[in-house]
């Protein structure tokens, strides 16, 4: 083969590999999440093509440099949106209902109602601070809905993860219940929303 064609076979891998992980990073920038990325793999990689960068330069291989310069660029966003979207734990399971509804068809409301109720069952069963959790939990509906651009308002998030919520509390002894309920009622007030007649947190 002649040097013509290695030269195109080496550019079209040079741009394969280049925008390889941009994939990843238009999920991030869609799910608004993180939950599922490695910063240590954005961080080995970013190094490792600035090494290839250099030994490019090294060796005046045009194609080298540009792939590999392209390939940082790529990640250098994803760890910008990293550090952007990176949240707490309730938060990505709340953000990650919402996303997956949306790809999946599910009804978006089901999706956090039983996200929200799944995170206070466990927050319960490991001790956790079950206020603190369903204060997250309705203020981390509320965004996630309103910066998700999905067909469900923020508003409607917020009601079925407060249904979650009293779901799961009710299940609870009456001391852990009736610190849900209190810390329920409190989130609400501090996002400003009227509660709708199916939550009910007295």
């Amino acid at each position: 083969m002649s040097h013509v064609y290695w030269t195109i076979i080496g550019s079209t891998a040079a741009l394969l590999t280049s925008f390889g992980f941009l994939p990843q990073v238009l999920k991030m920038w869609r799910r608004r999440s993180v939950g599922d990325v490695s910063l240590g793999t954005l961080g080995q990689f970013a190094v490792g093509v600035c090494l290839w960068a250099l030994y490019g330069w090294y060796l005046r291989d045009a194609v080298l440099i540009s792939a590999n310069l392209l390939t940082l660029v790529t990640l250098l966003v994803g760890l910008a949106l990293f550090f952007r979207f990176r949240r707490a734990p309730a938060g990505g399971i709340l953000q990650g209902a919402l996303r997956g509804a949306e790809e999946l068809g599910v009804d978006p409301a089901i999706a956090v109602q039983k996200s929200a109720k799944g995170l206070m069952h466990a927050t319960y069963e490991a001790g956790g601070d079950l206020a603190a959790v369903t204060q997250l939990a309705i203020a981390e509906a509320f965004e996630a809905a309103q910066s998700a651009d999905l067909f469900m308002t923020p508003e409607k998030a917020v009601n079925a993860a407060a249904i979650g919520v009293m779901e799961a509390a009710r299940e609870f002894d009456e001391e852990a219940a009736n610190r849900v309920r209190k810390a329920l009622s409190q989130a609400l007030d501090d996002a400003s929303l009227q509660q709708t007649p199916s939550v009910q947190t007295a």
